[in-house]
């Protein structure tokens, strides 16, 4: 049977898109791109198109001959502009459902929910919210934020004490008083009491920083805070650490029920994931037996036996099923979907 042609539209050409497109391509499939702006991966598709805007957007997708085009939101402005400009059927790949993350749902949600033909989504809690947020009986899959195969890491030797988080982080202030920024992600991002426990308890906190902060409120507790590097350069970089850090050490519906894409990143470079306030996370570390659920940063001193030795016993499991969490591994559903809508 032939392949359908796939095209993947965003906003910021994220990660999650390169990570699926990149899968997609060894099946076989001709994957295209449309994005606001060129970043890691751009030159892996089979044709990548720039836009600035709706209008440029809608004239773009206009364009392109595609069998189905596949919208990556935040936002969600994009899959209505979509829609306006193709009748091919969109599949809408939600990587954080917006009226979870602020509490209400917006127009473009709505919107975005009516336009689509299909969904994705990062975990089964959160399909269900999405369902009964918008009485939805269309298609829908649940496909984690995986790693490709070929970043999965070769076992190395690794010390014990030491542990990474990826990923944005805000500054205590940022999350207690500027009224400018997302309220609620910058609460998510102060991992800064996290930091401050570990180190606390003679652990090694070195975190690859995803934003620049206007202070040095981590290093000032004694983490190493590296900036921004290219995706396949931080894997490389964070396969040398025995933990990674997932979650939060504050409460928040989205990370709850979210999946990030860091739980997967540490676990294919065998880090063994440590998790907090980011239950869904947990249940699936505990599941399969690849992490460590941290029940409070009190915990960190408390562990008997220590943290570092459970972690250790962990490793040799997350080195031994590493391969099972590719997203190559883990497409057979995606492919099954797209075949559904034709």
């Amino acid at each position: 049977m032939k392949l359908p042609k796939i095209c993947m539209v965003s906003d910021h050409c994220c990660m999650r898109v390169f990570k699926e497109s990149k899968a997609l391509r060894k099946r076989g499939y001709r994957v295209e791109s449309v994005a606001s702006v060129n970043s890691y991966g751009w030159n892996m598709y089979d044709s990548f198109h720039m836009y600035l805007g709706a209008d440029m957007l809608k004239s773009t997708i206009s364009g392109i001959k595609t069998d189905i085009f596949h919208v990556h939101n935040e936002p969600d402005w994009i899959v209505r502009a979509v829609r306006e400009a193709t009748n091919k059927p969109i599949v809408f790949d939600i990587h954080d459902l917006s009226s979870l993350r602020w509490g209400e749902v917006t127009q473009d949600e709505l919107d975005a929910f009516e336009a689509a033909n299909a969904f994705i989504h990062v975990s089964e809690p959160i399909r269900a919210i999405a369902d009964e947020t918008h009485a939805s009986t269309k298609p829908s899959i649940v496909l984690h934020p995986y790693v490709n195969e070929d970043y999965v890491i070769a076992p190395i030797g690794v010390g014990y004490q030491t542990i990474v988080y990826e990923g944005g982080i805000a500054t205590p202030y940022q999350a207690e008083h500027c009224a400018d920024i997302d309220k609620p992600v910058a609460t998510i991002r102060n991992i800064a009491p996290a930091v401050e426990a570990f180190v606390k308890n003679n652990y090694g906190f070195h975190i690859f920083a995803a934003d620049t902060l206007p202070d040095f409120a981590y290093e000032n507790l004694g983490a190493v805070v590296i900036p921004s590097l290219p995706y396949t350069s931080m894997l490389s970089a964070i396969r040398s650490y025995s933990m990674g850090y997932v979650g939060s050490p504050h409460s928040i519906p989205l990370m709850e029920h979210a999946m990030p894409n860091k739980l997967f990143e540490y676990i294919s470079q065998g880090c063994v994931p440590i998790v907090q306030n980011a239950s869904e996370s947990g249940r699936f570390v505990e599941e399969h037996e690849v992490g460590f659920v941290l029940p409070d940063l009190d915990s960190i001193g408390m562990c008997d036996p220590p943290l570092g030795l459970q972690v250790k016993a962990l490793r040799e499991d997350v080195l031994k099923k590493r391969h099972l969490f590719t997203m190559e591994a883990n497409l057979q559903p995606l492919c099954d979907l797209y075949d559904s809508l034709l």
